[in-house]
């Protein structure tokens, strides 16, 4: 159950996965020591009393910042004015303990909107100063980074449980070092030691997410595939290679994987895995000196892009881009790569954060900026508490178009890796139907997260709403097809209800447009201004058309019924679906000028069919 640990002193949380893939849940706490380095020159002197310290058998978790490099190397060049340690480590007297997952009891937060510190043109002129680098043959890949900076009180637990339940990584941490915390959502691992066989798997390689499962799975592909990000990631694995070789026994570095792609709730990820047998006498320290920081933060050659990066970068990048881990008395090593990470100063109360990529010959400023912002957009995303939803109309105990409704759930539970039982939900809605023998219902069915799932109706005569025709083609003037029922109930069609214009856009880059679900906020949004109609037309930043909030758009223009193509940014529904197939409607591209034009439109869903409406106010 959840626990509410003693924060008063420093403590270091781990959620970290094993070497079988099990996430543990690692809580230190009231630690006996507290090793610290605030110059370079303590940098090995500090990693040599962790090592100490784990063979006396205690536990040591903590930091090592990025800045921490020069102390491991003089040749690594680091900006100064880092007001974070170079080292902090807790020594622990008891093993950690183990929490379970369902949350750390906090306070609540505030955090403000985030700020970039580098404006687009600032940027644009960094990514040429690094393409002249490489065209001068002084380095072959930089990783550039920029910071994000927002308000900040509260407490950084609730903020970091949020973060960790809405964007689920391997290799998250919270720490909190006095002055500062440190949330770490890391899904890279920078080594873990067990049985002194030593794996890296460095991660350069990034694609965002498509908004719906077949635009998903072309990122992927695409990523998997792309040349730039290949070759990217073959220049980290071969620098890290050569790192590895210098604590290896002879002949045992190995990259057992190359070029694997793995799935974020925002992110595709390209990895690849080194391994190699770490020789006599080496330990935390010679570790450290070999490999930190990570080659995938900082770019190659590892001397001349920290080089570059310490001219063009204007601040320290302090816990961003260094490690978060712990060392246990059986010398068992675990450490992150410290990317996705927040630095909180409770002293002015700002939060600051870092995103970057690494840029290379054929890098566009446009593409990089673009993948910065990508893996900040976790920090921004909707909460992570909804479920799928699917609503169908039941008729004398069949639902309409079950399969299509199944397939869409389907796929949307892939894309959002929620647990689903397809047995189980017909078993479930069959149940469900021989409780309303002979009715017409209109059904919701919603599949949690956890995969439990709940079924509801209303009588479809409650709604407010009349009916129109299920039959492929709408009824013409006057006539319902297919024995329709009309708003009044008499075979008649009622008069075309009334719609309104959404006051602002969309934005088409919204995933939940795409996908059913309870998080329906922002439709709820649009439709608030128009209380008095039948529904609201969305349309996008583009200014095209999209979709009702409750349905689908068919506009009839030149004698074609024409409905917006999925990529505008809308639901891709199973009573369009089935017109589309039949060719009964087409996909296009329309515009609010469209609507002008139009000889007629209707909304159209799975429990009301075809229903004709007019715009009012447009």
């Amino acid at each position: 159950m959840p626990m509410n640990p003693n924060v008063s002193s420093p403590y270091v949380l781990l959620d970290f996965v094993d070497d079988r893939g099990r996430c543990r849940r690692l809580f230190f706490s009231d630690p006996a020591e507290v090793i610290v380095a605030a110059r370079p020159e303590e940098v090995l002197p500090a990693l040599g009393k962790v090592q100490r310290a784990v063979r006396e058998g205690h536990w040591v978790a903590g930091l090592v910042s990025y800045e921490a490099a020069s102390g491991l190397d003089p040749a690594l060049t680091v900006r100064g004015g880092h007001q974070l340690p170079l080292v902090w480590f807790g020594v622990f007297d008891r093993p950690p303990s183990a929490l379970d997952r369902s949350g750390i009891v906090g306070e609540p937060f505030q955090l403000s909107n985030w700020r970039l510190s580098l404006a687009r043109e600032a940027y644009d002129e960094r990514i040429r100063r690094i393409r002249r680098a490489i065209a001068e043959g002084d380095t072959y890949q930089i990783n550039f980074t920029m910071r994000l900076r927002a308000f900040f009180e509260g407490d950084e637990r609730t903020l970091y449980e949020t973060l960790l339940k809405n964007h689920p990584v391997p290799y998250a941490a919270c720490l909190h070092l006095g002055r500062f915390r440190v949330l770490s959502m890391s899904p890279e691992l920078f080594f873990r030691v067990v049985d002194r066989r030593i794996v890296t798997r460095p991660m350069k390689g990034t694609a965002k997410r498509g908004r719906w499962p077949e635009e998903d799975e072309r990122q992927r592909v695409w990523l998997a595939g792309s040349e730039k990000n290949r070759a990217e990631n073959v220049m980290i694995v071969d620098l890290l290679r050569n790192d590895l070789a210098r604590i290896a026994r002879t002949g045992s570095v190995r990259v057992s994987r190359l070029f694997e792609i793995e799935r974020y709730r925002t992110l595709f990820q390209m990895t690849s895995t080194i391994t190699a047998d770490l020789r006599d006498g080496v330990g935390l320290p010679e570790i450290f000196s070999s490999l930190f920081p990570s080659g995938s933060v900082t770019g190659a050659p590892k001397v001349s892009a920290m080089r570059i990066i310490a001219d063009l970068e204007e601040e320290p990048r302090e816990a961003y881009c260094g490690t978060v881990g712990f060392v246990n008395p059986q010398g068992e090593a675990v450490f992150n790569v410290a990317i996705r990470t927040l630095i909180i100063d409770g002293h002015n109360r700002t939060a600051v954060y870092g995103a970057g990529g690494g840029v290379t010959w054929d890098s566009g400023s446009r593409e990089e900026y673009e993948e910065a912002l990508a893996k900040a957009a976790f920090l921004v995303e909707p909460p992570a508490d909804f479920a799928l939803l699917e609503t169908m109309r039941l008729e004398n105990g069949r639902y309409l178009l079950l399969e299509r409704h199944l397939d869409r759930l389907f796929r949307s539970a892939g894309y959002f890796d929620m647990l689903v039982d397809r047995s189980e939900i017909v078993r479930v809605l069959e149940h469900h139907a021989r409780l309303h023998p002979g009715e017409t219902r209109r059904v919701r069915l919603l599949l949690g997260q956890d995969g439990a799932i709940h079924v509801e109706s209303t009588p479809l005569s409650a709604l407010s709403a009349g009916q129109a025709t299920f039959a492929v083609r709408p009824a013409g003037p006057g006539k319902v097809r297919g024995g329709g029922v009309g708003r009044e109930g008499n075979g008649s069609i009622a008069a075309p209800l009334p719609v309104a214009v959404a006051k602002k856009p969309v934005s088409s880059g919204n995933c939940f447009l795409f996908h059913k679900t309870t998080h329906r906020s922002f439709y709820e949004e649009h439709r608030e201004p128009f209380p008095d109609v039948f529904d609201v037309l969305l349309w996008n930043e583009k200014r095209e058309i999209t979709e009702f909030t409750n349905g689908n758009v068919v506009l009839e223009v030149d004698g074609r019924k024409c409905t917006p193509p999925v990529s505008s940014g809308l639901l891709p529904g199973t009573f369009r679906a089935e017109l589309l197939d039949q060719g009964e409607i087409v996909e296009e591209c329309l515009t609010l000028d469209d609507l002008v034009r139009a000889e007629r439109i209707w909304f159209i869903n799975s429990v009301r069919g075809w229903v004709p409406v007019h715009l009012i106010g447009y």
